[in-house]
């Protein structure tokens, strides 16, 4: 989309990926009854059904790495915004890196 959309800005949020983790194991919602963190943590195969879903570690990552690869392309058009900062200061975040 960036590359046909010249007008186009992209926002990448990317949360640390313990804390993550730590979310979807904690949450009942999230992590289903029937996985088991210890097992499913890198992959998330219990809950990812599909090239669409990004639960586990490595969807994390490779999320991540789709974000900073935008970020090398498009460097005028693409942001990162650590999860962390935008919760502490969600104005400051956006208006210092947008």
């Amino acid at each position: 989309m960036l590359r046909k959309n010249k007008e186009l800005l992209f926002i990448g949020i990317i949360r640390n990926p313990c804390a993550v983790l730590n979310s979807w194991m904690k949450n009942e919602k999230e992590f289903p009854p029937n996985c088991s963190p210890l097992k499913d943590w890198r992959f998330g195969n219990c809950k990812n059904q599909g090239n669409e879903d990004y639960f586990g570690f490595y969807k994390w990552k490779e999320v991540a790495h789709m974000y900073l690869d935008l970020k090398d392309k498009y460097p005028k058009r693409v942001y990162i915004i650590k999860y962390e900062d935008l919760v502490d200061k969600p104005h400051y975040s956006v208006k210092r890196n947008v």
